[in-house]
């Protein structure tokens, strides 16, 4: 039975993206409210303001982003269900960043899993 590890989106690093969104969004309504190009400042507030919902919903969207476990590996971003072990040849590490996951760990598992494959 192997661990199941289950890898969340970075929260601080969203919050970061939707602090300097709202910055663009404060530009723009600024930039209106001064009289300036408003062409450039409409298309910083729905893009950065777009921008922002979208990070707002990844703050409360608390579904896990990677899992890794018995069946194999789910990652939401690739939109392609769980990959089966037996369908992954080989893995590694590239990079753990923003996440409280140790790499070593990771890498463990996932050769184990590819191990656990071919029996």
């Amino acid at each position: 039975m192997m661990e199941t590890v289950i890898i969340r989106y970075c929260t601080a690093r969203v919050v970061r993206h939707v602090m300097g969104a709202l910055v663009f969004v404060a530009g723009g309504v600024f930039l209106l409210v001064t009289g300036e190009d408003g062409v450039f400042a409409w298309l910083s507030i729905v893009f950065f303001g777009g921008y922002a919902m979208f990070c707002i919903w990844q703050l409360v969207d608390r579904r896990a982003g990677l899992v890794i476990d018995d069946r194999g590996i789910f990652d939401r971003k690739l939109n392609v269900g769980v990959i089966d072990w037996h369908d992954i040849r080989g893995a590694y590490v590239d990079r753990v960043a923003g996440t409280a996951v140790d790499p070593d760990r990771l890498r463990r598992l996932i050769l184990d899993g590819v191990a656990a494959r071919s029996r």
